[in-house]
């Protein structure tokens, strides 16, 4: 939902735990990236962009063909059994801390 600055946007975030996305058109996935840098569990269309955010070895967990039904009510059944995954890790490519110095390098003719 909306909310009127980014401090509440990030907090809400930061208390969110699964992020279930339908999306059919998308560029990058900004919002994507945003929820799971907040450790938000993706559930993300095998499609898109959202694949590259994911490391191939664990796709199978977060991205779903067909329908989201299924992929979400077996990751809610298990919540409070399965592992925290970190998925800031797998988008702390993106931090622009980390990024900046190439964008510099880049820029700077």
């Amino acid at each position: 939902g909306y909310t009127e600055d980014f401090e509440t946007y990030a907090r809400w975030l930061w208390r969110a735990d699964i992020l279930p996305v339908t999306s059919k058109q998308d560029f990058f996935g900004g919002s994507v990236v945003e929820a799971m840098y907040c450790n938000c569990y993706p559930l993300l269309p095998n499609r898109l962009a959202y694949p590259g955010h994911i490391p191939v070895h664990l796709r199978n967990d977060f991205l779903y063909d067909g329908a989201l039904a299924p992929k979400l009510e077996k990751v809610v059944r298990h919540w409070g059994s399965s592992k925290k995954v970190n998925t800031k890790s797998f988008v702390d490519r993106y931090d622009w801390g980390r990024i900046i110095g190439e964008y510099d390098e880049r820029l700077s003719l």
